[in-house]
């Protein structure tokens, strides 16, 4: 049964990050909204953990749907503050080298530059577009302020409905659960299946992204030494890399006994 907030839109747009709320969000919309008025959007950030791209092919298979890949550049973006400084650039990398500094909590470009331009622009191509987004009250105080339905878009100018808004993050997995989605390997380690490298990210998180990926993070460790700004103000990747690399030199030695 579709809401009554979602009624007489031709365009039903599902923000896909790979993560249990917007796959969970997806399979909602599958099941409470007209299908051929859907479309799924994945936002390219170019620092995605490895194993989002192969999981969004799996979903895709396991739903029957296309997900739509979309980059920064894909389409003219409005002036807006620092939009000078990211014109040419499609990814969070060279972002970051241009503008000489990470991302933090307080100023997150990353978001507004490589997702929220990306999709509003991408819904303002539709016909009569609404924007359905994963997003749940219980994740933070900000997101508990937000309505489930805004029909201003807020920063998007594109309405927005939140469809597991009231949600707990038990109920999300036991939705996909109970209809035989995998979860993306991602959570094995991570709470979230975002950029792994996100100013948000638990240090937990990035030195298992760097245990696991060493090469990957040396590249983004470089770019610190590069730019001469660590990832947060006090932690740098290059001090995590440094210490996922000795733990894994301790599984390297030769046994001594044996």
């Amino acid at each position: 049964m579709i809401p009554s907030e979602l009624e007489g839109f031709e365009t039903y747009i599902v923000s896909y990050s790979g993560g249990k709320d917007s796959t969970a969000t997806a399979l909602w919309a599958l099941e409470n909204l007209p299908r051929e008025k859907l479309r799924f959007v994945f936002c390219d950030t170019g620092a995605q953990w490895p194993e989002n791209l192969p999981y969004l092919k799996y979903v895709e298979g396991k739903l029957g749907v296309e997900i739509d890949r979309i980059r920064a550049g894909d389409r003219e973006r409005p002036d807006t503050r620092d939009h000078s400084v990211f014109r040419d650039h499609t990814n969070l990398f060279d972002m970051i080298r241009a503008r000489g500094k990470w991302p933090n909590a307080r100023y997150r470009y990353c978001t507004a530059y490589l997702k929220r331009w990306p999709i509003t622009l991408y819904a303002r191509s539709k016909s009569s577009p609404v924007l359905l987004f994963g997003q749940r009250k219980q994740e933070s105080k900000t997101r508990g302020k937000m309505p489930q339905y805004d029909p201003s878009g807020n920063k998007t100018g594109v309405p927005i409905y939140r469809p597991v808004f009231h949600w707990s993050e038990d109920d999300v997995w036991q939705y996909l659960a109970d209809r035989d989605i995998l979860p993306n390997p991602t959570y094995n380690y991570a709470n979230r299946a975002n950029c792994w490298c996100c100013p948000m990210a638990r240090p937990q998180e990035l030195f298992n992204f760097c245990r696991k990926y060493p090469e990957e993070a040396r590249r983004w460790a470089d770019l610190e030494i590069e730019i001469g700004h660590p990832w947060h103000e006090n932690l740098s990747i290059g001090n995590i890399l440094a210490r996922a690399e000795a733990q894994l030199a301790l599984f390297k030695q030769p046994l001594r006994f044996g």
